[in-house]
């Protein structure tokens, strides 16, 4: 779901920049085709406090970090 809720924030984020997003590379998208990810894992992780209140995690750019 996280996956999901990221990849439209990001969308977002480059057409309110107004960066060129084509509409072919949105529809093969899929916070699904990720074969490294073991779903089947028990898995444990610190969550901070602003993502469990519903807040977004910063945006890494690989330039900077920004808050969504």
């Amino acid at each position: 779901m996280w996956n999901t809720i990221y990849t439209a924030e990001v969308l977002d984020y480059l057409r309110f920049n107004q960066i060129e997003v084509s509409p072919d590379d949105v529809a093969r998208l899929s916070p699904l085709k990720y074969k490294h990810i073991n779903m089947l894992g028990c898995y444990q992780f610190s969550m901070p406090d602003s993502v469990r209140q519903g807040k977004m995690r910063r945006l890494n750019l690989g330039h900077g970090e920004i808050y969504l």
